[in-house]
């Protein structure tokens, strides 16, 4: 029976002239050029998925590959995967029902099959179900003169249309925001959210099971040097990899939009200004999130991220900032949890944190993240020794980490201020004076006030108003909340959040750990399920608790090398899942007491370590070698990866062209993208300067405003560019 507050209802009603649409609650009518004859629901491309178990992404990264899936499907590993997810229930079409102009029922399918038309009389009703949606679905409605309308359902892009092309265009009948019923994505998250719960449940039995048959619990704990050492030698692995992303993954490039406006934001601070002059020819430099008002010309953003990588733009290795960044990021959560919760609970954090294939490939990808992981990190390990031993040298070592945070990522240090700072000042506040307490505030919010006065002066620099957002500017719409005029989608709806929100955790499913399919969410929530939060776990659940509520009501998701509006509350999350751990071996240890069982404390600890080696071993034979395989030449080329000839070298700095007095121009905005856009200096005054010219009338203007340079331009020919002088004549 179909649980219909999983699914959503389509409903068509035509009487050979017009045609009522009804889905998700909304109906629209289209006058119809011939009677309807047929439905047909068009197959989806076979496994694909918004996120694969192997981290393949089909709709926002392009990483999906048929080919591989068609398989690999066969592999038990990913039959067991498919099944803990029930991978077979996910966008299909069910419960479809037909009746004529009576209301008499003409056919019932519970599962219609794909590429089958369905016939309708000439006045019909049909109703049908999409249960579980995740990726685009069509139905393609067939009239009597044999063409076609295809009715699509696509959840990532948000939007319902009606129209005789496979993409939308000027041409659709109808177009809406999609979805606005807020009680089947509801459904979808608790869904689940109670799939990793049973799944954690289930855990703590097999260890509890496999605990009482270990022939012989071993009694080891390691000493403070081989801790040490071992921490040591994860810090090197981490930076060792992160190495390998950058270098060998993304060619030490940005290659997210947001990434190359952070970039070129850090150049033009390099030169000495805080915004660059305009370019002559302004749609000849489309920079991803830039805008040019009142003769400057600067990118949305506030300026903490661009100031870490200014660093390494002046070092002369721009991409090397962020991973170096990183790597202190995971030593100061590492000592911050060793005091909060010992060695052992920190050495498995940091073989978490060092291993994770989202901080590793986030770590490559020059975003805010990183700086942002960084600058909380600061404030988690000083409100940590704060609560240990109350100073006023902590306190603001605290603030400070917080306003540079708010000077990179503003919603963050509001969040780690709300649940973290407030739970160590709770934790300090019977240890010091309340004259202390009250000096120790002041300092903090002082140092933290200095920082957003830094933030609206930068604003007031470059827009000429402190409250003016240079993201405004850009785009008004992008903003925080619900309603209309919200975000490039023009709406954001409470469903709509709940949507983003299940992608989001779905995609830290997977991304998190490297673990297969709900496991680390299980881990994550296991301290909660089985009763054993204690200490600082509560902050930490705040913190994750907040991240999720407050991106609800963002109106875009933001996946990108997984969910990473969630990045700076990855220490959080990792901590809870070692805390998982940790609660696995007392359950099991307090049930095998009951049953009478010898040492259970250490057997239950032995029970769960061997897990926690499984799933480490899931992510370093499986997982990890297979991002490496996805994001290999990654561009961002919606239609996939192409590769450059020898005119582009890649050099400690990053890519570079070896020419001098040149103009490369391209008509393809998405190569300008991938491939120029990285190389832009703010100043257009470089050996080469790389122009987007869609037709040869922009090429003159090119040419006219750069005299004495010569033109080139990019080519194409089966999958590879080049650069090669141009045929045109000036």
């Amino acid at each position: 029976m179909l649980v219909t507050q999983w699914t959503v209802p389509v409903e068509l009603i035509g009487d050979g002239r017009f045609l009522d649409v009804t889905v998700d609650g909304v109906t629209r009518r289209v006058e119809l050029a011939a009677p309807l004859v047929a439905v047909r629901p068009a197959a989806p491309v076979a496994h694909r998925r918004e996120h694969q178990i192997d981290g393949s992404d089909s709709t926002n990264m392009f990483t999906f590959s048929p080919r591989y899936f068609a398989e690999f499907s066969s592999s038990p590993y990913y039959q067991v995967q498919a099944w803990l997810r029930e991978e077979w229930r996910y966008s299909r079409w069910a419960a479809l029902e037909v009746r004529d102009a009576s209301g008499r029922t003409l056919l019932r399918q519970d599962e219609p099959p794909d590429e089958v038309n369905i016939p309708v009389p000439p006045t019909f009703r049909l109703m049908i179900h999409l249960e579980r949606p995740e990726i685009p679905r069509i139905l393609e409605l067939i009239d009597a003169d044999e063409r076609l309308l295809l009715l699509e359902l696509n959840r990532n892009d948000k939007y319902v249309r009606l129209g005789r092309n496979q993409v939308p265009d000027r041409s659709d009948l109808l177009f809406w925001y999609f979805p606005r019923d807020p009680l089947p994505p509801l459904a979808t998250l608790l869904d689940l959210v109670s799939r990793a719960v049973a799944l954690g449940l289930g855990l703590t039995v097999v260890a509890s099971i496999a605990a009482a048959g270990l022939p012989a619990p071993v009694r080891w704990q390691p000493g403070r040097r081989a801790v040490l050492a071992a921490m040591a030698a994860g810090v090197a692995f981490f930076l060792a990899a992160s190495w390998y992303v950058g270098t060998a993954l993304f060619a030490r490039s940005p290659h997210i939009l947001d990434a190359l406006a952070y970039l070129f934001q850090a150049r033009t601070f390099a030169s000495g200004a805080l915004w660059a002059a305009p370019p002559p020819v302004p749609e000849a430099f489309p920079m991803p999130f830039s805008v040019i008002y009142e003769d400057r010309w600067f990118v949305q953003y506030p300026p903490g991220t661009a100031l870490v990588l200014l660093l390494g733009v002046l070092a002369g290795v721009p991409w090397l900032a962020q991973p170096v960044l990183a790597a202190a990021a995971l030593v100061l959560v590492t000592l911050a949890v060793r005091r909060q919760y010992g060695e052992g609970t920190a050495l498995l954090v940091l073989v978490l944190l060092a291993s994770s294939p989202f901080v590793l490939l986030t770590a490559g990808s020059f975003l805010s993240h990183v700086p942002a992981l960084f600058f909380t990190s600061v404030a988690l390990y000083a409100v940590t020794r704060y609560a240990e031993r109350p100073r006023v040298s902590w306190a603001a070592l605290t603030g400070l980490g917080l306003g540079l945070a708010f000077l990179t990522r503003e919603i963050a240090p509001l969040l780690f201020g709300a649940s973290i700072v407030s739970a160590g000042a709770a934790r300090a506040a019977s240890l010091r004076p309340w004259r202390g307490l009250l000096v120790d505030a002041a300092t903090l919010g002082l140092i933290f006030l200095l920082c957003v006065v830094a933030y609206f002066g930068y604003n007031a620099a470059v827009t000429g108003e402190p409250l003016l957002l240079p993201r405004l500017l850009v785009d008004g719409r992008d903003r925080w909340g619900f309603g209309q005029g919200v975000g490039f989608y023009n709406e954001h709806s409470v469903a709509a959040g709940l949507v983003n929100t299940e992608e989001q955790l779905v995609s830290l499913g997977f991304y998190l750990n490297g673990w297969p399919y709900g496991f680390s969410l299980a881990m994550v929530l296991l301290p909660i399920v089985l009763r054993r939060v204690r200490g600082w776990d509560v902050a930490h659940i705040g913190l994750v608790g907040l991240y999720v509520v407050a991106y609800a009501a963002y109106y875009y998701h933001g996946i990108a090398f997984g969910p990473r509006y969630y990045f700076e509350a990855v220490p959080s999350l990792i901590i809870l899942t070692v805390r998982g751990f940790d609660a696995l071996a007392e359950r099991a240890a307090s049930w095998l007491d009951a049953f009478g069982y010898r040492e259970p404390w250490w057997r239950g600890r032995q029970a769960a370590g061997l897990w926690f080696a499984a799933l480490l071993a899931c992510n370093t034979l499986y997982f990890l070698p297979r991002q490496a395989e996805l994001y290999a030449g990654y561009t961002v080329l919606p239609p996939g990866n192409a590769t450059l000839d020898d005119s582009m070298r890649l050099t400690l700095a990053g890519p570079t062209v070896n020419l001098e007095r040149a103009l490369v121009v391209t008509d393809e905005w998405w190569y300008y993208t991938a491939f120029f856009a990285r190389m832009s200096c703010p100043r257009l005054d470089c050996p080469a300067i790389f122009a987007f010219a869609p037709d040869e009338a922009a090429r003159q203007r090119l040419r006219a405003a750069f005299p004495g340079r010569d033109v080139y331009e990019l080519r194409e020919a089966r999958g590879v560019l080049t650069i090669r002088p141009a045929t045109a004549t000036p």
